[in-house]
Order: structure tokens, then C-alpha cells, then sequence
């Protein structure tokens, strides 16, 4: 052409580096050209998810599946559509950047060839439009004019719509930021939610274990109290200090006739830890020890070392079962809390996306809209200048 301007077409070569970068970015395709703007109601999502294995797992309601399985498949509805926002809005940035630089370099080379800006002097002989002027004749002259001046419109066009497509994304970036920011906050409440409702299922499980496996010790301690009341023990009550007082007084002896015994064995006398220890002992025997203590203790020191088991076993069993008791009310309320805060979070989160994508569709409409506006600009251009060439 006479102003130098030439556009070229290049097929993709699909051995090329640029194209196998292409194909390996696998980045998510729509499945029609109106799902990006499908309403988030229209969506459809499994209705099975794997928190119901976890929710038995844990025994606890099987409905809190539901909650937990809607919650998740909203989050990852939500990153989805995200992501693909974000895909639109680069592709966005790129367009308006490279429509700002088609019509930078077309200003550029008008006002080279001396026909806009500071070379549109008519006594500079040096630009096409003097030397077109020198040699070519009014009707032509003209003709170039009209075109120039549909140049001059395309430019301006595709800069106003790289700035209308700018304007939108900014737009489209402010509601992406906070759309990120409050599903984040979704995310981060349903975890700490559904933390707290399995650590309190789990508190009622070890309370469980524990209460079972004190109220056994338990029937252990009574029967061997049935034992030792059998085995010839007192039929009269008898003084449980002195009681007491021998058996620690026996025991004391023999664990002080046992290697590396302490000081305060070697004086016959049982500390706690004393007792622990010989208590350990007599457990790790067979049938827990009771053939020895019979050989080693009488008849009533054996029963008031069995009462004294049970004493324990007793309080043991009591504050068990007072655990477990805390444990069941600490889950049952988590259980309401859990469905309570998240159907309020699910309202909500819903309420706040319904208005965010308006707002998203808002901000895509307007740069299709100025896209749109662009194309009809310039074939009114066209239309003039095939006018005015008439």
C-alpha cells in the first residue's frame, strides 16, 4: 500500500514449541459457548460424596453427610467458576493490550507518513501526504482522504474499546478479589466446623473405651472381693487400720527382700508408689497374681487389699462414666452447632454469590457490549467512506 501498512497471515505450525506449550496448559474448556454464563442453579453435582464413610466411621448422624458433601461441592463449584473468571480476564487483558497497541502504532505511522500529530504540516515534503499531493489529482486526493480519515476512526475505535474492556476488568478484578476472599472464609469455617463436630466424636469414642474398660476392672475388683470374703476372710468387721497397717507391713517385707529395694523398704514401709509398683507387679503374674498373694498374705489382708482395689475400681469407674457423660453432651452439641452454622453459612454464601455473579455478568457484558459497539463503529466508517468514494 502506499502507507506501508501490511498484514500478514501465518498458519500455526502444530510441531512448533509455542503450539505443544499450548496444548500441554490444558486449561478448562467450557463445554457449550453459554456455559460460562449458565446460572450457578443450573449446575448439576453428585449426589453422593465420601464424608457419609467418615460420618459412620465417627457415629454420627448420617444427615450430617448431606451438609458436609453440599458444602464441599459449592466450594469446588465456585473455585471452578473462579478459575474460569480468571481465564477470562486475562484473555480480556490481553485483547485491550493488544488493541491499544494496533491503534498506538497506527497513530504512529499516520502521523509519520504526515497526515495526524505534529507532521501534519502541508509544507514538509519529506511525508507521503506531501509527495501524494504533488503528484496525484483532486479525485484522488480525496479518495486517499476518505480513507485516511477511516484509518484515523479505526484507531480511535480500537482505542476507546481497549479502554471500555480495561474499565471492565478492573471491575471484574475487584469482584474476583472479594468472591476469593469470601470463599476463602467459607472454606475456612466449614473446616474449623467440621474439626471441632469429629474431635468431639472422637472424645465420646475414647470416653467410651475408657468407661468400658473401667467398669470391667471393676467386675474384676468385685469378684475378687466375692474371692477373698469365700477364701475364709472374717465373718466380724475388723479394724481396716490395722488391717491396713499388716498388709503394708507384708508387702513391705517382701518387696523389701527383692534386688536393689529402696531405703524406705528396707524399714517395712509401703509408700503409694510402693503399692503401685507391687500392684503392677501382681497384675503382670498369672490369674493377676492371687496364688502368690495367697501363699504371701492372710485370708483378711488379702480381702482388704481386694476392698481397697474395689474403693478404687469404683472411682475410677464413676469418674469414667462422669467423662463420658461430658464427652456425649460436648458432641450432641456439636452435632447442632455443625448444622446449625453451616446451613446459616450455606444462606449465606449463596446470597453472597448470587450477587457476585450478577456483578461478574455485569462487568463481561459491558466489554462484549463494547465489542459490539466497536464492529458496528467501523462499518459505519466503512459505509461512509464507500459513500463518499461514490
Amino acid at each position: 500500500s502506499a502507507m506501508g501498512l501490511t498484514l500478514q497471515t501465518k498458519p500455526l505450525d502444530l510441531k512448533s514449541e509455542s503450539a505443544s506449550l499450548i496444548k500441554q496448559r490444558e486449561l478448562p474448556i467450557p463445554t457449550s459457548n453459554s456455559s460460562l454464563f449458565m446460572s450457578p442453579r443450573r449446575r448439576t453435582h453428585s449426589e453422593e460424596g465420601p464424608a457419609i464413610n467418615d460420618i459412620r466411621m465417627l457415629n454420627l448422624p448420617d444427615h450430617l453427610a448431606e451438609f458436609r458433601d453440599k458444602t464441599k461441592s459449592m466450594i469446588r463449584q465456585q473455585s471452578t467458576r473462579l478459575e474460569s473468571l480468571k481465564i477470562v480476564f486475562a484473555f480480556n487483558e490481553g485483547i485491550a493490550n493488544a488493541l491499544e497497541s494496533f491503534a498506538v502504532g497506527l497513530y504512529a505511522r499516520l502521523d509519520i507518513d504526515g497526515y495526524v500529530g505534529k507532521s501534519e504540516n502541508k509544507n514538509n515534503s519529506n511525508t507521503l501526504s506531501s509527495a501524494l499531493r504533488e503528484i496525484e489529482g483532486p479525485k484522488t486526493l480525496n479518495a486517499w482522504r476518505c480513507v485516511i480519515g477511516s484509518l484515523q476512526s479505526y484507531a480511535k475505535y480500537a482505542d476507546d474499546l481497549a479502554k471500555e474492556i480495561k474499565r471492565g476488568n478492573v471491575e471484574l478484578k475487584i469482584i474476583l478479589v472479594s468472591a476469593e476472599k469470601e470463599l476463602k472464609v467459607f472454606h475456612d469455617s466449614e473446616e474449623s466446623r467440621w474439626k471441632y463436630l469429629c474431635d468431639a466424636a472422637k472424645g465420646v469414642t475414647k470416653a467410651k473405651v475408657r468407661q468400658k474398660q473401667n467398669l470391667a476392672d471393676l467386675e474384676k475388683a468385685k469378684t475378687r472381693v466375692s474371692q477373698a470374703e469365700g477364701d475364709g476372710g472374717p465373718d466380724q468387721p475388723v479394724d481396716e487400720t490395722k488391717v491396713a497397717a499388716s498388709v503394708n507391713k507384708s508387702l513391705g517385707k517382701m518387696f523389701a527382700m527383692m534386688p536393689g529395694a529402696s531405703d524406705e523398704a528396707a524399714g517395712n514401709k509401703m509408700t503409694p508408689s510402693m503399692n503401685k509398683a507391687m500392684g503392677k507387679m501382681f497384675s503382670m503374674m498369672p490369674g493377676g497374681g492371687e496364688d502368690v498373694m495367697a501363699k504371701v498374705l492372710k485370708p483378711e489382708q488379702r480381702l482388704a487389699i481386694a476392698k481397697r482395689n474395689l474403693d478404687e475400681a469404683k472411682a475410677k469407674e464413676l469418674k469414667a462414666t462422669e467423662s463420658f457423660e461430658v464427652a456425649t453432651s460436648v458432641n450432641q452439641q456439636a452435632i447442632v452447632t455443625y448444622e446449625t452454622e453451616a446451613e446459616a453459612a450455606q444462606h449465606k454464601f449463596k446470597s453472597d454469590n448470587s450477587r457476585a455473579w450478577n456483578e461478574m455478568q455485569n462487568a463481561l457484558e459491558c466489554s462484549v457490549k463494547a465489542m459490539a459497539s466497536f464492529r458496528e463503529s467501523h462499518l459505519m466508517s466503512l459505509e461512509r467512506l464507500l459513500g463518499s468514494l461514490d
